[in-house]
C-alpha cells in the first residue's frame, strides 16, 4: 500500500505545484526544442526518408552524427538542470524567483556522477545474473526465462533502494550506497507495488492519449506532451519522496 501512496504523493506534488513546475521546466525544455530545431532541421528530410532510427542515421555521417550527439548532450544537461532544481524546491523549499532557474553546476555534476555510479552498480550486478541465466539456459531453458524475470525485478528494486543518493546529491547532502540500503531496508514490497502502479498509470495514459489522438489529433498530441512532462516530473518526485520518507522520515499520507 505504501508504494501506491508514494506514487500518489509524487503525482499530487507535481499537480499541486504546477506553477513552480512550469517555471523550473519551461526554459530548459525550450532550450531542448530550440536546439533540436536549429541543429537537426537540415537533416530531418533525409532522416525521415531513410527509415532508420536516430542512432543508425547518425552513424551515416554527413554531420548528422555530430548534430544528434550535440542535441543529446544539451538534452541531458537541461533535464539534469530541471531534476536538480525540482529536488531542491521540494526538499529545501528553494522557490523559483523567475523564469530562469538557477544553474547549480556543482550539484548537477554531482547528480550526474550518482547516475553513472548507479549504472556501474547495475552492470556489476547484472554480470552474475547473466552467468546464472546462461547456466539455466544450458540445463533447462524454461527455468532461464523464470530466473531472468525474477532477477530483473530484483535488480530494479535494488536500484530503487539506491536512488535516494540522487536527491541527496542535488541538495548538497551526499550519502553513500551502504547508507541508502540501510535507510530503505524493508522497502522491497513497497517498491514492487510502486513499480506496478507506475506501469499501470503510464499504460492508462498512453491508451487514453492514443484514443484522443485518433479522434482529435491536435488536442491528443498536446495532451500527450503535457502528460509526458507531468509523468517525467512525477518520476523525479518519486525520488524526492523516497529521500524525504526514508532518509528524513517525512510522512507520505
Amino acid at each position: 500500500m505504501k508504494g501506491f501512496l508514494i506514487f500518489k504523493h509524487a503525482l499530487t506534488m507535481v499537480l499541486r505545484n504546477w506553477k513552480q513546475a512550469i517555471m523550473l521546466g519551461a526554459l530548459p525544455v525550450g532550450i531542448i526544442v530550440a536546439a533540436a530545431v536549429l541543429l537537426l532541421r537540415s537533416h530531418m528530410d533525409s532522416f525521415v526518408a531513410t527509415g532508420l532510427n536516430e542512432f543508425e542515421f547518425a552513424s551515416q555521417g554527413s554531420g548528422a552524427g555530430a548534430a544528434f550527439f550535440l542535441v543529446w548532450i544539451i538534452s541531458v544537461a537541461c533535464m539534469l538542470w530541471v531534476m536538480v532544481n525540482w529536488h531542491r524546491y521540494v526538499i529545501l523549499e528553494e522557490y523559483p524567483s523567475g523564469w530562469v532557474p538557477p544553474f547549480h553546476a556543482d550539484r548537477i555534476l554531482g547528480y550526474l556522477g550518482r547516475i553513472l555510479l548507479l549504472a556501474l552498480v547495475m552492470i556489476v550486478v547484472l554480470i552474475p545474473v547473466g552467468i546464472g541465466a546462461a547456466v539455466f539456459a544450458a540445463i533447462a531453458p524454461p527455468l532461464a526465462v523464470v530466473f531472468m524475470a525474477v532477477a530483473y525485478i530484483a535488480v530494479i528494486i535494488l536500484m530503487y533502494r539506491l536512488v535516494v543518493i540522487m536527491p541527496a546529491a542535488a541538495i548538497g547532502k551526499p550519502i553513500g550506497l551502504k547508507d541508502a540500503l540501510e535507510a530503505t531496508r524493508g522497502a522491497n514490497l513497497d517498491i514492487a507495488v510502486l513499480l506496478v502502479t507506475l506501469f499501470l498509470a503510464n499504460f492508462a495514459v498512453q491508451i487514453v492519449g492514443g484514443l484522443i489522438v485518433f479522434l482529435v489529433p491536435v488536442v491528443g498530441i498536446v495532451a500527450l506532451v503535457v502528460c509526458g512532462f507531468i509523468f517525467a516530473l512525477t518520476g523525479v518526485s518519486v525520488l524526492t519522496t523516497f529521500y524525504g520518507h526514508y532518509i528524513e522520515g517525512r510522512p507520505i499520507g
